[in-house]
């Protein structure tokens, strides 16, 4: 079985009117989300329910219960859990806290449909001057109460769990009711072996191995109280010290004496308190300060893994805050492949970890992860977005860790080139939008897949609360202008005939193949329509794509009014190898940008080519300027021009789209082209 759903009622941020519902997949399930989104309210309403196997007393807190935005608290809250996919012993081992759920016409569903649900409220209750909080844990709904819930079905439940900045070697350390000795104990051969019977000592080697821990203890304590040194000190503390502080007709001795539990499992006890997990290295030694953070987590991790595979009964759920806490990148990636095998194999345990890290989102299945944003939860399992099956498999493939930090923005611009991805931030500060402190990340998807990445933020069910993420999709028109066909060596096919033999590719703006009539005016300006609707077909209220208005990217700054700038950019990314090996750089680049604004006013007077087509022409003509390179010069030279107090201001020589996206993402101009956004 699995924990398939979460509802919080009145606990913490999430009132009752407004509960949160956190639908949960089998295997390792990831929540992420910025910070103060609900992540950790998830993790500790599982485990306020569930409870931990270190058997860590949960006190209730005052801040656990809802209070309003007048400030009044609520009395109580409510945590409720399913489980699904029960095997037969899992409904044996429940069957009296079972619930059969009810299809919408009210039959009852089969026993493979049948659920376990349990519910826990905490209520605060006062008597004079005593408060307490009052936990009852039953099955079935909040509206439906069932059966309280006995101790010994809640330990079977019972999960592990790992919080986060844990100090693993504490937890790993000796120590009275140590979490190590807990995770032994419940090793179900721990305590197998030999006892010792009427002080009878074992003189062969093979003796010795076969005693039981607790067989050791009584070993031990037999040796310690019969070692010579030990009957030395109770002589000479008799004999010299105490035979002088009693009275004459008093006899009695002192005897130091080894102590060991009344029974075998106190014994027991005793032994696994004593011991320490420690890392050894290659060298086979213990060394306890040559170890850091990282590496103890990993060991304690394993260590509680030990105790979730060994459990023959009860609920296998692994609960983890932050993971990739002290793990450099390669640690996570080991960790949560891992943790993927014990999901996947036999130990068939379910894994629910909170985390900041793209690493490791990156490697958890877009289907298991869980969007944790203004206060809601939103699974991307199949069926509840807007992504297909082959979109699933599609982001499987390319969503790396660069990409996943999608997963973790406020909101987002999706381009698909490098350019993009480094001019677009700096146009945007310029023009007032500091991405990083409005939250905005920009993720460059190279080209490919644009639509299947803004699709995990959109909901099958038009109705269902939207995730809330703004998403400016930034793509290229990619209509040639006719002023560029010549430079390309692109001509337009005579006839339709001619057309259809062709195995052209490319498509222009006046292209005679855009309309349904080839050739007619009227209907390739109709088809140019539809070519740009459909490049916005599937946009929502926060899911907006924005088209260039020409062509491409660098084409359309030098056409609106930046031609000269993305033409010295181009000439510097030209000469940008060579650059690097001079002296003196800065003056060896300025004298090169100055040359390049002077080439490009000449051309310019002499007409005989637009200057965006002038401007774009190095980068599809002879050497081919690097788009990515000149993005860097361009976005220098842009600082330079546009930081002046008293220069032009940049938005005058923008394009459209690239403002209204950027703005769109901020969340300042959310009506453009009758965009209503739903707050």
């Amino acid at each position: 079985m699995y924990l398939s759903k979460l509802t919080l009622k009145n606990f913490r941020q999430f009132s009752e009117e407004d509960p949160l519902e956190v639908d949960f997949q089998p295997g390792v399930v990831a929540l992420a989300g910025p910070n103060d989104s609900g992540k950790t309210a998830i993790i500790d309403g599982i485990r306020y329910l569930l409870r931990t196997r270190d058997q860590d007393y949960q006190l209730f807190q005052d801040d656990d219960y809802y209070i309003s935005p007048n400030n009044e608290q609520a009395n109580y809250f409510t945590i409720s859990v399913i489980f699904e996919d029960l095997s037969c012993e899992d409904r044996a081992r429940y069957l009296e806290y079972l619930t059969y759920p009810i299809d919408s016409s009210g039959t009852r569903k089969t026993d493979e449909d049948v659920i376990l649900q349990l519910t826990l409220r905490v209520e605060k209750k006062k008597n004079g001057n005593r408060f307490w909080n009052d936990a009852k844990l039953y099955c079935g709904s909040e509206a439906l109460v069932g059966k309280i819930v006995d101790s010994e079905t809640r330990n079977l439940l019972a999960c592990t769990y790992l919080r986060p900045l844990r100090d693993a070697e504490h937890e790993m350390s000796s120590g009275r009711n140590s979490r190590l000795s807990q995770v032994l104990k419940q090793f179900p051969s721990i305590n197998d072996g030999e006892k010792i019977i009427n002080g009878y000592i074992p003189t062969s080697d093979n003796e010795l191995r076969e005693l039981s821990l607790s067989g050791l203890s009584d070993l031990l304590k037999i040796l310690i109280n019969d070692n010579n040194s030990i009957k030395e000190a109770t002589d000479e503390l008799n004999q010299k010290h105490l035979t002088n502080l009693i009275l004459r007709n008093e006899s009695i001795t002192g005897e130091f004496t080894f102590t060991t539990g009344a029974t075998d499992d106190a014994k027991l006890q005793q032994v696994l308190e004593q011991l320490d997990l420690t890392l050894k290295g290659s060298e086979g030694q213990s060394d306890r300060g040559r170890f850091g953070l990282g590496s103890n987590n990993l060991l304690f991790i394993a260590c509680e893994l030990l105790l979730i595979a060994k459990g023959d009964i009860g609920f296998p759920l692994l609960l983890v805050e932050e993971p990739e806490a002290h793990l450099h990148p390669q640690r996570q990636l080991q960790l949560l492949e891992y943790l993927l095998e014990q999901a996947e194999g036999t130990s068939k345990i379910q894994v629910i970890i909170s985390t900041h890290s793209p690493i490791l989102t990156s490697k958890v299945k877009v289907e298991n992860i869980i969007l944790v944003n203004h206060g809601k939860a939103h699974s991307l399992a199949k069926g509840k977005t807007q992504l297909s099956n082959n979109d699933y498999s599609f982001l499987s493939r390319f969503l790396d860790v660069t990409k996943s930090n999608l997963f973790f923005a406020e909101n987002l611009i999706i381009v698909e080139g490098d350019a993009e991805e480094l001019l677009i931030p700096v146009i945007a500060k310029l023009i007032g939008y500091d991405l990083t402190k409005h939250g905005i990340s920009i993720i460059n998807v190279g080209g490919v897949g644009l639509r299947r990445y803004s699709r995990i933020f959109q909901r099958k069910d038009e109705n269902a609360q939207p995730v809330g993420i703004r998403v400016s999709n930034i793509t290229d028109r990619d209509l040639i202008p006719e002023a560029a066909l010549p430079i390309l060596g692109y001509e337009h096919p005579k006839s339709e005939e001619e057309d259809k033999k062709s195995t052209r590719r490319w498509r222009s703006e006046s292209d005679p193949k855009l309309g349904k009539i080839w050739g007619n005016e009227e209907s390739i300006e109709e088809g140019r329509e539809n070519y740009i609707r459909r490049k916005k077909e599937g946009d929502s209220n926060f899911v907006k794509t924005f088209v260039s208005d020409h062509w491409t990217f660098e084409y359309d700054l030098a056409y609106a009014g930046l031609a000269k700038e993305v033409f010295a950019a181009a000439k510097l990314a030209l000469k940008d190898e060579s650059l690097h090996k001079e002296d003196n750089y800065c003056k060896k680049r300025e004298e090169i940008r100055k040359e390049a604004i002077n080439e490009f006013y000449k051309l310019s007077d002499a007409r005989s080519v637009p200057p965006a087509v002038q401007a774009y022409r190095l980068f599809i003509e002879g050497s081919k300027a690097s788009k990515s390179i000149a993005a860097q010069y361009l976005g220098d030279i842009l600082y330079e021009r546009f930081t002046n107090p008293d220069s032009e201001k940049l938005r005058d020589y923008l394009p459209s789209y690239i403002i209204e996206a950027i703005e769109f993402a901020a969340g300042t101009n959310t009506n453009m082209h009758n965009y209503k956004v739903i707050e």
